[in-house]
């Protein structure tokens, strides 16, 4: 159990802030861009410890932001990254999963959790109470829109690749059938004046 306030009127681009509980040990971490609230102040109250109940992590944070004038900020400019101490192996289907005070249920925000130590790393665009949840994203793809972008091009450029080389064969194939066409016509017309008696000139 803590909780920590800390000024968000700095020079820092990215904000990082500590949470240690009352017994001295880190139980995580937030990273927070000024930009969210320049001037303004982040409270967190967060329970760690917590009984392995509804496939939850031991800790759930709560944050709360306000700006300058004191105003609470419900929506930020920039995602905040939620770091919190996990132990033991996790697997795909973890996700970091907010609290949603409209249904009462726990829902995952990010299911592509990024590994630091022993921290489990997600980002949120909105601000309530969050906690691992340990079986939360039924193995949603973690993907992300660059990656299908990446995929989408390399597959546009293999396809662009294979109509060049189809275009190219086609067009050599087209040659070598005028090229014979051609000679065909050639030695119709000289066995027409062969028959002819007429004489021959060859040219080159």
């Amino acid at each position: 159990t803590g909780e920590t306030s800390v000024n968000l009127d700095t020079t820092e681009v990215l904000i990082d802030v500590d949470l240690t509980s009352q017994q001295g040990s880190s139980v995580g971490a937030l990273i927070i861009p000024e930009s969210v609230a320049p001037g303004g102040t982040v409270s967190v109250a967060f329970v760690s410890d917590i009984p392995d109940e509804r496939d939850l992590g031991n800790i759930i944070v709560d944050i709360r932001i306000q700006d300058s004038f004191g105003l609470p900020v419900t929506e930020l400019s920039e995602d905040v990254t939620i770091c919190l101490e996990h132990e033991g192996n996790v697997d795909d289907s973890t996700c970091l999963g907010f609290f949603n005070v409209k249904t009462n249920e726990w829902e995952c925000q990010d299911s592509c959790l990024e590994q630091q130590g022993n921290r489990l790393c997600g980002r949120t665009d909105h601000l309530t109470s969050f906690a691992l949840l340990l079986e939360g994203n039924g193995g949603q793809s973690c993907s992300s829109s660059e990656d299908f972008l990446y995929t989408w091009l390399s597959c546009g450029a293999v396809v662009v690749a294979l109509i060049v080389i189809i275009t190219a064969v086609a067009l050599n194939e087209f040659k070598i059938q005028g090229k014979t066409l051609r000679k065909r016509q050639t030695l119709q017309e000289i066995r027409i004046l062969e028959s002819e008696g007429a004489p021959v000139a060859f040219t080159h």
